[in-house]
C-alpha cells in the first residue's frame, strides 16, 4: 500500500474547494485523479476536512495473543513441533484459525527462535560411508591435486544423449 497523500496537499485542497472549486476541478488543477478529487470533496462536505485513512493493521497483539500461553505450553511439551502441527492444535483448541507464517510471526516477536535442520546426510554417520569418506580425503583428494592433468570428468548417459547428434 502506498503512503497517504500530505497533508499540504490536503490543505490546499480546502481552499480550492472553499473558493467555490467542485472537487473534480480541484483535483485537476492539483494534477490529482478526478476520483481523489471526489472522495476528498465529499469529506470536506461531510466533516470539513480531507484527513488520510489509517493505513495498515489496527493496532494491537493480534488475534493471537489471548492463546499465547497455549502456544507456549505447546511448545513446552513439544520443542521440536512444525508450524503446521502448532496451526492445527490451535484451531483443534479453541477453534482459531491462524495460518502457520502468522503463528510464526508471532512466536518470533515473543522472542523464540527456531534452529534448521542441518544438511548433512545421515548417511554421513555410518562406519562405512565414513570409512570411505576418510579414504578419499587421505589418499584420493591428494593425488587429483598433486595431478590435475590426469582427470577425466565423464558425463552422465543422459547427457550425451541429449547432446550427440542425432539423438532426440
Amino acid at each position: 500500500m502506498s503512503a497517504p497523500l500530505p497533508d499540504a496537499l490536503r490543505a490546499r485542497f480546502r481552499k480550492l474547494i472553499e473558493e467555490g472549486l467542485s472537487g473534480r476541478a480541484a483535483a485537476l488543477r492539483l494534477k490529482l485523479s478526478p476520483a481523489t478529487g471526489a472522495r476528498w470533496g465529499l469529506a470536506i462536505r461531510r466533516t470539513g476536512q480531507a484527513r488520510a485513512a489509517p493505513q495498515g493493521r489496527p493496532r494491537g497483539k493480534g488475534k493471537l495473543d489471548p492463546h499465547r500461553s497455549f502456544l507456549i505450553e505447546l511448545i513446552d511439551q513439544d520443542g521440536d513441533m512444525t508450524m503446521p502441527e502448532l496451526a492445527g492444535a490451535l484451531a483443534d483448541a479453541p477453534g482459531v484459525q491462524a495460518h502457520p507464517d502468522a503463528i510464526g510471526r508471532f512466536l518470533r516477536k515473543l522472542g523464540f527462535t527456531y534452529k534448521k535442520k542441518t544438511l548433512v546426510a545421515t548417511e554421513r554417520r555410518r562406519a562405512r560411508v565414513k570409512k570411505q569418506r576418510d579414504h578419499w580425503v587421505k589418499h584420493r583428494l591428494p593425488a587429483v591435486s598433486a595431478r590435475p592433468d590426469r582427470v577425466v570428468l565423464i558425463p552422465s548417459r543422459a547427457l550425451l544423449r541429449n547432446t550427440l547428434p542425432g539423438s532426440g
